[in-house]
């Protein structure tokens, strides 16, 4: 949820802060950008309340307003 509440406000920064960084690096990549501009320049849909949510080990996945939202661990975080 940091993540669309992030991207909501319009904080890049934080938004890019909590997305693994092999993602970081493709959206750089593919846009030319730089994270804290490229994510907020993407057409995400607005979720913000979750219905729905299964756990696998050490990742997720959550039903967000309609869109599925995976999730997973990284470094303890």
């Amino acid at each position: 949820m940091q993540f669309h509440q992030a991207v909501a406000t319009g904080d890049g920064s934080v938004a890019c802060s909590v997305l693994a960084p092999e993602t970081v690096d493709e959206l750089e990549q593919t846009t030319g950008s730089a994270c804290d501009k490229a994510v907020l320049d993407q057409d995400l849909h607005d979720a913000q309340t979750a219905q729905v949510s299964q756990a696998f080990g050490h990742g997720a996945q959550v039903l967000m307003d309609g869109v599925v939202v995976f999730l997973a661990v990284l470094d303890g975080q």
